[in-house]
């Protein structure tokens, strides 16, 4: 069973960035049994990825919106 400091040391190893945005999508099935659950997983990545002023960004989707002209622009207040 993976723990927090698990999840954390393995974002290390991949040097995922720590001062940047980060967009994740995860599966926890994917992952497999995390202590906590999804709040743990969700802990871990925020510690880690604002740590030095970076942004995780956590998608969500009704895919019965998506479509070809879904853009992100970190530059534009406003993406559509």
């Amino acid at each position: 069973m993976l723990t927090k400091s698990d999840i954390k040391d393995a974002l290390n190893k991949l040097n995922v960035p720590k001062d940047r945005p980060i967009m994740v999508h995860t599966s926890l099935r994917s992952i497999g049994a995390i202590e906590g659950g999804a709040q743990t997983l969700l802990a871990a990545l925020i510690d880690h990825c604002t740590q030095d002023g970076g942004l995780l960004c956590v998608p969500t989707h009704t895919w019965g919106f998506m479509d070809a002209d879904i853009t992100l622009d970190l530059a534009e207040p406003k993406s559509n």
